[in-house]
């Protein structure tokens, strides 16, 4: 019984499709805070500009934190971590090149 893993020519339309929508969703997220602050600066309130950008940074500053403490605590799926065609995980020729 073979237990190697078969890597098939998979669609490349998925990750297509995810980085194009995921672009459109990033321009329209800028274009949103571009246009909040040239209003407050339209308005003569450029002290918003500060809490504006205050507003989309510290969630992020926040949250890495707890977010890489997740993703550190959980090891990937051995398949994520194979390189395509071989049987040996990627952190194993990592290793081996130390």
């Amino acid at each position: 019984m073979n237990s190697t893993p078969k890597f098939g020519r998979t669609s490349a339309l998925p990750l297509i499709a995810l980085v194009v929508i995921s672009s459109l969703a990033i321009v329209g997220d800028e274009a949103a805070s571009m246009s909040m602050v040239l209003t407050a600066v339209d308005q003569g309130q450029t002290w918003m500009v500060t809490w504006f950008s205050l507003s989309l940074a510290i969630p992020a500053m926040i949250l890495a934190p707890f977010g890489g403490a997740i993703v550190d605590r959980y090891d990937p799926p051995e398949d994520l971590g194979r390189l395509p065609g071989t049987a040996k995980p990627l952190h194993r020729h990592r290793c081996a090149a130390r």
